[in-house]
């Protein structure tokens, strides 16, 4: 296994200075006025020289709130891309800075975090074969301060970016080939990285390969202290083939690291009652336990979402969701008290109908439940809490892709994806408000600042109108 590497910051940055971006941010204008309860407060978009599609992927503020990050990648003139990220005021939308990455290896902006202290701008990012990157930049001026590579040998990706209890340390996870299966495919393993966050420097590696040695792809982090012993550990979860190689043969794997080490601690799986194909696409930590979620075959794809002992990694529930036709969950959020998960059933295509599931954290009876859809389907991406614990926001979109454009088959809509906001009340999920504006695709993220009076979403890509970085922010 190689190392993680520093580059040197002489060679990889392109910073350009923010009295060259002189930008105003679009009018607030409601997409529908009478059926939309709120308007932005601001919206921004972003392209790259390539005038290509541009997709943003990850949002995050800094702790003052003052500030919200975003990033993707962008399309440069001859159809390469790069990594950019992006700051705004998060009062007006203005653009404060702007930085890309020379392809050098990374070209695809996956995660983003803002160190406690709200100094740093950690960006995770691919680039196939040449590994896992880790940026960090300066957030008041988008200077890189270092990069870090991690090349498991084949191909590596990153899914998944968290930070420590204490703020110093940054996990990466995705999955990592340091060489290929007997039928000449990528040998994937979750591959995790503890990075320090003040030079850069890889702390521990740890990788988890499954029984049948074939593709074992990590596809979330989150870190955790345990309440009696006060060990920071950190939690992994992925789809990992179990008795052989096929897409039917995966269950989720949920593996729990010494955030000191990196050794592992505890390892546990989920098989549903078919004993099919069980894909997650998400975990949280809170308090003592860790909460996964994602599809899983019965008689159709269902809900299922699985708590584990953070300690120990022992199951304390399991529960699955039938609700019409495919169902998928996206993202889960917990408090002390509640779950929260949330995608799509596919009960009558093209229509989708978006999830919101309340789940009780001791036993995971279903508190609540709600569904929603507008005239060509909606979807439940990303998850995020007020600061009271009151209301539940749900970023996603309305509409499906263009007609011919879809990983899993064609959804046929009127026109491109809009992005969508919906508020939900937790104790018993009625609604509250909700919101959209022609941006694209929802391919990224929702974030809200710690004070609860800012809300951002972001995302754009392949199937909007132009093809840029869509952001949007809205006044709580």
């Amino acid at each position: 296994m190689r190392p993680l590497r520093l580059i040197p910051i002489a060679l990889s940055i392109i910073l350009v200075a923010a009295p060259a971006l002189a930008q105003v941010p679009s009018v607030p204008l409601c997409l529908e006025p009478g059926n939309d309860d709120k308007c932005e407060t601001w919206t921004a978009t972003f392209d790259g020289t390539g005038a290509a599609n541009d997709t943003a992927n990850a949002v995050a503020t800094d702790p003052s709130g003052s500030h919200v990050f975003v990033t993707g990648e962008t399309t440069v003139i001859g159809g390469e891309r790069e990594v950019t990220t992006i700051a705004y005021d998060a009062a007006s939308g203005a653009r404060i800075w702007v930085t890309t990455e020379p392809r050098e290896g990374v070209d695809e902006g996956r995660t983003i975090a803002v160190t406690p202290d709200g100094e740093t701008v950690l960006v995770g990012g691919s680039g196939g074969a040449t590994g896992m990157h880790l940026m960090a930049y300066e957030a008041s001026t988008g200077s890189r301060l270092w990069r870090t590579e991690h090349v498991s040998g084949v191909s590596d990706r990153i899914e998944g970016l968290a930070l420590s209890q204490d703020g110093a340390t940054a996990f990466i996870t995705g999955y990592g080939a340091s060489g290929y299966t007997d039928t000449g495919i990528s040998d994937y393993d979750f591959t995790t990285v503890a990075v320090d966050i003040a030079t850069g420097h890889e702390n521990w590696t740890s990788v988890y390969q499954g029984d049948a040695n074939f593709w074992d792809v990590a596809v979330a982090v989150d870190t955790g202290v345990v309440d009696e012993t006060g060990q920071d550990i950190v939690a992994v979860t992925g789809r990992s083939n179990g008795p052989g190689a096929g897409n039917n043969q995966t269950d989720y794997v949920t593996v729990g690291y010494d955030a000191a080490t990196g050794e592992q601690l505890w390892k546990n799986s989920y098989d549903g009652p078919a004993h099919d194909r069980e894909y997650p696409y998400a975990l949280d930590i809170s308090g003592d336990t860790v909460f996964v979620t994602g599809e899983s075959w019965g008689l159709e794809d269902d809900y299922a979402t699985v708590a584990y002992d953070l300690a120990t990694g022992a199951e304390k529930w399991s529960t699955r969701r039938t609700m019409a036709g495919s169902d998928r969950p996206l993202a889960i959020l917990a408090s002390e008290d509640v779950v929260y998960v949330t995608g799509h059933a596919d009960c009558c295509l093209p229509e989708r109908l978006m999830t919101v599931v309340a789940y009780d954290a001791q036993t995971g009876a279903v508190l609540w439940e709600k569904q929603r859809s507008g005239p060509t389907g909606e979807v439940g991406h990303e998850l995020a809490l007020s600061p009271d614990g009151d209301t539940l926001y749900v970023g996603g979109m309305r509409g499906g892709m263009v007609f011919g454009v879809g990983v899993e088959g064609l959804y046929p809509s009127v026109g491109y994806a809009r992005f969508l906001v919906v508020a939900f009340n937790t104790s018993d999920g009625t609604q509250q408000w909700a919101a959209q504006f022609e941006g694209g695709t929802f391919t990224g993220d929702i974030a809200i600042t710690d004070d609860g009076t800012k809300l951002f979403i972001t995302g754009g890509g392949q199937s909007s109108l132009s093809g840029d970085y869509s952001t949007a922010g809205y006044s709580l």
